[in-house]
């Protein structure tokens, strides 16, 4: 069972209980009307004025794997219907990405590079030992504002403020920026 298996049944159950509530407030409150109780039934098919827009959001951005907000779980939780509310709480939707720890993303280099290393031997077992070249190091052209940029971006990233992307995709631009002027 992958992810989105897991996040899908959930996703149904969400749905399954969301539109429950709606039905059953209904129901309740035409039965309510019909026994001579017309503030009970009146109150009861008020609430499908916040119920049904509630369902109607949380189809669409289930069905679309987008993000909801932690706001509108709550007011499920809180407004519509208790057990939706905390699966809404339980599950992550595509549009929210975990963050990793630092020891996490060290794992995970350590193990990428391990793994090159490997890589490496095996086609240098299988081919003659040619003379490398070595690069030319990226950050020569560098003057002292982009050093200074650079490792405001490694603070940054290292905080957790940006994403690796992003931390990725703006220390290139400030290098390929300093080559274009060298």
């Amino acid at each position: 069972m992958t992810k989105n298996d897991y996040n899908s049944g959930k996703a149904s159950a969400v749905k399954f209980f969301m539109t429950l509530a709606c039905v059953a407030a209904l129901v309740i409150g035409i039965a309510n009307m019909a026994a001579g109780n017309i503030v009970g039934g009146a109150i009861m098919i008020a609430s499908l004025a916040w119920g049904i827009p509630m369902t109607v959001y949380a189809y669409r951005q289930l069905n679309l794997r987008k993000r909801i907000g932690v706001g509108f779980k709550v007011c499920v939780l809180i407004f519509h219907h208790l057990i939706a509310g905390i699966i809404l709480l339980c599950m992550k939707t595509d549009g929210e990405k975990q963050k990793q720890t630092k020891e996490e993303k060290q794992d995970i280099q350590a193990e990428e590079s391990e793994q090159a290393y490997f890589d490496v031997a095996e086609q240098d077992s299988h081919a003659e030992l040619k003379p490398q070249k070595q690069e030319a190091d990226p950050t020569a052209a560098l003057n002292e504002d982009d050093r200074r940029l650079l490792a405001l971006l490694k603070q940054l990233y290292d905080k957790g403020d940006i994403t690796e992307e992003e931390y990725v995709e703006n220390t290139r631009t400030i290098i390929s920026t300093a080559k274009k002027h060298y």
